[in-house]
């Protein structure tokens, strides 16, 4: 069956095929089973009560099969699905008489007589009389079909309140946050004692809120869903057309050679006698002179490298290159020319003892160690001027001993016994006592 067919008013069960029908309340609970009522599976899709209460019992495991999709669905029961309400309104517009014409009180099809406003039912003559006399009822908008036809009072037939799938013919007046279905007032005292209930109107306040904030985020998903899908079909236009190009290249490959290195299609990169451009000798390309050489390495044009003789122009010495004076010799080392670190004599200009050098003195020394010179560190006797006896260096006495430890001189460290101070007994040190003893 197309499932767009729900959506049309007087319908029929997609299993059994028989016709919706609004839930009575006066119903037989042995035949409440069996009405064709609309309950919603979790799928979505809707499916009488009479069939899923025969699906739900003949499964082991208590779930449900769609007729339409197929899917398998668990639940407490077929009480706790929801109606369809947007069918039993189709019903209900669509069929105002009927549910007009018998009584909603008997079980049997008894004409009615009276129509009660404040319960939307109509009443046969005696449940008419029973709703006057009620103590509960007494008090409602109830008036009989003449009066209703004399003075032109307009029905409008309401849905009837929704039975709780736990206390039989129970009014549903609160919601179970942790069930998530309705229960009448005895159903929550009875069974929902420990769990988050509350009055349906503020239950329905509270998702409702949840269903806008939901929207509205849908509408935002639904907007960068959009933007992501226009993207990815840009990317896909992009994709396809750089497949049409591979696709090209490659059927060019195949038929022959490279269209832009093949010589008969006259490729940017080839040119007609089948070289590369640039490189032909018969084009005049750029890197290949009318010689057949390297441009810039050819001798017979003056390439920028090559001289005029063939050679490395910065070091030819004929052309008096940078670097190679007219000796044939690298400038700045050529004694002939006088570089800068070979002086004339052929030697390393700072070393030369004949030029005087900085580091050699003229007696061909190191100028510091000279003894002719003078030099600092070695004294006129060719010693260091330091330890020198005969310049009376600073740690060498006169006796050629270092003078600390010279007893002639009286050191610090050594007496005129030629002992240490500290240890000697004749001279009262502090570590030895008079009997030549440690103290």
């Amino acid at each position: 069956m197309d499932p767009n067919h729900f959506d049309e008013p007087g319908l029929a069960c997609p299993s059994c095929s028989r016709e919706f029908e609004i839930p009575q309340k006066c119903v037989r609970p042995d035949d409440m089973e069996f009405l064709p009522v609309p309950r919603v599976l979790p799928c979505l899709h809707t499916v009488c009560q009479s069939c899923l209460e025969e699906m739900y019992e003949r499964n082991p495991t208590h779930k449900a099969i769609c007729p339409i999709c197929r899917t398998e669905s668990s639940f407490k029961g077929v009480g706790f699905l929801p109606l369809d309400v947007s069918i039993l309104k189709n019903i209900l517009s669509n069929s105002k008489a009927d549910v007009m014409s018998f009584c909603n009180r008997c079980y049997d099809e008894v004409p009615s007589y009276s129509w009660c406003s404040t319960c939307s039912v109509a009443l046969c003559e005696f449940h008419h009389q029973d709703h006057k006399l009620s103590v509960d009822t007494s008090k409602h908008g109830l008036q009989t079909f003449k009066e209703i036809a004399h003075q032109r009072v307009h029905i409008e037939p309401r849905l009837p309140a929704i039975l709780c799938p736990e206390i039989a013919k129970s009014e549903c007046t609160a919601y179970c946050h942790e069930c998530k279905h309705v229960v009448s007032m005895h159903g929550a005292l009875q069974n929902h004692s420990e769990h988050r209930t509350e009055d349906c109107l503020h239950g329905y306040n509270e998702m409702r809120a949840k269903m806008h904030k939901a929207l509205d985020r849908s509408k935002i998903v639904g907007g960068e869903l959009k933007i992501a899908t226009r993207n990815v079909r840009t990317r896909l236009q992009e994709l396809d057309r750089e497949c049409d190009r591979a696709t090209r290249e490659i059927e060019d490959e195949f038929d022959g050679r490279q269209r832009s290195k093949c010589k008969d299609c006259g490729g940017g990169s080839i040119c007609e006698h089948g070289r590369v451009r640039s490189q032909c000798k018969d084009c005049g390309g750029g890197g290949i002179c009318e010689h057949g050489r390297r441009r810039s390495e050819c001798k017979d044009c003056g390439g920028g490298s090559i001289c005029g003789h063939g050679r490395q122009r910065s070091k030819c010495k004929d052309c008096g290159g940078g670097s190679i004076c007219e000796h044939g010799r690298q400038r700045s080392k050529c004694k002939d020319c006088g570089g800068g670190s070979i002086c004339g004599h052929g030697r390393q200009r700072s070393k030369c003892k004949d030029c005087g050098g900085s580091q050699i003195c003229e007696h061909g020394r190191v100028r510091s160690k000279c003894k002719d010179c003078g030099g600092g560190s070695i004294c006129e006797h060719g010693r260091e001027r330091s330890q020198c006896k005969g310049c009376g260096g600073g740690t060498i006495c006169e006796h050629g001993r270092r003078r600390s430890v010279c007893k002639d001189c009286g050191g610090g460290s050594i007496c005129e016994h030629g002992r240490q101070r500290k240890q000697c007994k004749d001279c009262g040190g502090s570590q030895i006592c008079g009997h030549g003893r440690v103290r």
